[in-house]
């Protein structure tokens, strides 16, 4: 049975009824906690894998190899940017993401690594073998491990903005472009007799090599939330976690400094992710307008509104015109983008029988405050 949407005219005469402030805090504050701690852990793990390298490095100075591992983290910061437009995820949640991707994942796998090295060269005899095993076998499973790890605990603490695959890629992006960042540093200051090639190799022609990999896990992890039974979520998962570990040990198996293999393999996978992902974007975009609409019918939106919401060029559009009438209606309608989307992902977990009672009260208040927001960018609030 269709959730019932309560109605414009119904939500006015009932105005008076409201959800105490305290329960909203009761029900979010021991995620923010987590999500903080998460953060504070990936920093901490961080500041502990600077000290390592600089160590490893005979103490010179990390700051040329820190700068030139901004440069690919900002390409891979200005496509999170594209594909989060339409439904920015909380800043705080993209924060801790980057930071366990940057810190705990890559300071964990730098452990891992280092001892199967050591484990396998005194096995064998052989140091070759010891970097090989490593580069071919421990690094693919324990850095996508540690990767896949970050956004699964991601999805245990905050639940409800994983809402799908396009989510679950933007998380697992943020995760791999703070381990490529981190990473990248490591590897700048250990070849620093060679730094241009190195640059070249990691910085310019493979930025989004992590990218690829853990996007597999995040996107599996997005389509299995909605799927039937309770564990779906998970399986999903470890499949696109086996898919990342073959696409890293394939890149780790072919690469090397061959520039072939980044310019005919590497640039058409990210291609076809790239087009993979603006595929999901617009079936993202379509659903909401869908979801959207059947607030429409309750009176809450025009379809004008609607399809001003549920495209970029009509968001664009929005915020230039609210821009000109001065910056409260620019917040005013940022804001009303931003709970409509809200709004959207409540009516599709409602849609699909996952919405309950925090999604029901959660809706309204959503409800009344998009109407609250029209007002001020129509300039209607003091009218």
């Amino acid at each position: 049975m269709k959730e019932k949407i309560p109605t414009l005219a119904a939500s006015r005469a009932r105005a008076s009824l409201h959800t105490p402030a305290w329960t909203k805090q009761s029900a979010y504050s021991w995620r923010t906690f987590l999500i903080t701690a998460l953060a504070m852990g990936g920093l901490v793990g961080f500041g502990v894998l600077m000290m390592i390298i600089n160590a490893n490095s005979g103490g010179t100075s990390l700051l040329v190899p820190f700068l030139l591992a901004l440069v690919p983290l900002c390409l891979v910061l200005l496509v999170v940017r594209w594909i989060d437009y339409q439904d920015p995820e909380p800043l705080g949640v993209l924060v801790a993401a980057f930071l366990w991707g940057a810190g705990v994942a890559t300071l964990v796998s730098l452990m891992v690594n280092n001892s199967s090295t050591i484990a396998v060269a005194e096995m064998t005899k052989s140091k070759a073998a010891g970097g090989t095993f490593a580069t071919l076998v421990s690094a693919p499973l324990i850095e996508e491990f540690t990767k896949a790890l970050g956004l699964v605990l991601i999805y245990l603490l905050w639940r409800k903005i994983v809402n799908g695959p396009v989510d679950g890629v933007v998380y697992a992006t943020v995760i791999a472009g703070g381990f490529a960042f981190a990473e990248n540093i490591l590897y700048f200051a250990r070849y620093s007799d060679q730094l241009a090639q190195i640059f070249l190799l990691r910085g310019v022609a493979s930025p989004f090599a992590h990218v690829i990999f853990t996007a597999c896990t995040g996107m599996a992890l997005g389509f299995g939330i909605h799927m039937r039974g309770r564990w779906s979520w998970l399986g999903m998962t470890l499949l696109g976690y086996l898919c990342a570990v073959v696409l890293h040990f394939s890149w780790n198996l072919l690469s090397g400094p061959n520039w072939w293999f980044y310019m005919l393999v590497s640039a058409p996978i990210f291609v076809l992710m790239g087009l993979l992902v603006s595929y999901l974007k617009r079936r993202e975009q379509s659903d909401y307008a869908t979801n959207l609409m059947d607030y429409a019918a309750g009176g809450w939106y025009t379809s004008a509104e609607v399809a001003m919401l549920t495209t970029n060029t009509g968001r664009r559009q929005g915020t230039a015109w609210a821009r000109s009438h001065g910056p409260q209606a620019r917040k005013a309608m940022l804001d009303f983008q931003r709970d409509s989307m809200e709004l959207a992902e409540i009516r599709g977990r409602f849609l699909a029988g996952e919405g309950d009672s925090e999604d029901r009260e959660r809706q309204l208040k959503l409800l009344q405050e998009v109407s609250a927001k029209r007002q001020v960018f129509l300039g209607l609030d003091n009218a």
